[in-house]
């Protein structure tokens, strides 16, 4: 069973995931913003959840400037810093900061204070660098994520890889009902791989299942995801694993809220980016 470390999480891995647009969504009735998320993994042999992680997010202005994520399998802990340049209350720019304080990431944003650009060890790493670049629909959801890479190993000529993902959504008063997303990695000769998911959501937009799609259009394994409310507020989330027939329990997400209100469309960003499994599923930025 696969195991997830929210940074978001997955965040930078999630980290792809991470993680980031704001405010066109950023205040109104929606919801609140993420005050803790608190993951269990289902172990198989004890058939139990077992605390995996926390995160923690604190504010400015409606962003996080600090984040810290306690792996208790690991006995580990990362606190993630964001220092952002505002326009006008949008953010402009940003500079994230690792657990060890070191710049390590550098982000842009459009006039809108969505996340456009993300750039890895643009001061640190010359032997290597990531960008992440994002296009968005209407209605602030990512419809277009591009991933290019470079490693140079020492004496070696430099690596290029290239990975798109383009994402096609059906959308309803503002939210997403379903998306079929392509993904493509370009190999250095030329070639490339295609690969293609769907993803399905509920009411408010939050994700439900997410499945891998084979060329006939069939899947041999989906991801389903269930949620516990209360007073409006998600408070719980379930992910399981259906392959060959049989479903698993992944992982279960506890959320609490801070005061900070944002939008529907802001919200589902945020609740999707904890439980998605992965790129081809979406990207969820919301900050």
């Amino acid at each position: 069973m696969r195991k997830r470390m929210l940074s978001l999480a997955t965040i930078f891995a999630v980290m792809v995931v991470m993680l980031m647009p704001a405010p066109v969504m950023a205040a109104s009735s929606g919801g609140m913003l993420l005050k803790n998320v608190k993951q269990y993994s289902y172990n198989t042999t004890a058939k139990k959840y077992k605390l995996y992680s926390k995160t923690s997010y604190t504010y400015e202005k409606g962003y996080p400037v600090e984040y810290n994520t306690i792996n208790y399998s690991g006995d580990s802990q990362n606190v993630n810093t964001v220092k952002y340049k505002f326009k006008k209350k949008l953010p402009k720019s940003a500079k994230h900061y690792n657990d060890i304080k070191r710049n390590d990431e550098k982000w842009t944003y459009d006039k809108k204070g969505r996340i456009t650009k993300r750039v890895y060890g643009y001061k640190f790493w010359s032997n290597q660098k990531e960008t992440r670049k994002y296009k968005y629909n209407k209605q602030g959801f990512v419809n277009q994520y591009n991933y290019d890479r470079t490693y140079k190993y020492l004496g070696e000529k430099a690596e290029n890889y290239h990975s798109a993902y383009q994402y096609t959504y059906s959308m309803k008063k503002g939210l997403p009902v379903s998306m079929n997303s392509t993904y493509t990695y370009r190999y250095e000769d030329g070639s490339s791989y295609t690969s293609k998911y769907r993803t399905t959501y509920n009411k408010k937009g939050l994700i439900t299942k997410m499945e891998r799609l084979n060329n006939d259009g069939t899947t041999d394994y989906f991801y389903t995801v269930k949620y516990k409310t209360k007073k409006g507020k998600v408070t719980q989330a379930v992910v399981s694993e259906t392959s060959n027939g049989k479903t698993t329990p992944e992982d279960k997400y506890v959320f609490t809220y801070s005061k900070d209100k944002i939008s529907k469309a802001r919200l589902a960003n945020m609740i999707n980016s904890v439980v998605s499994q992965g790129t081809g599923y979406g990207v969820y930025n919301w900050y």
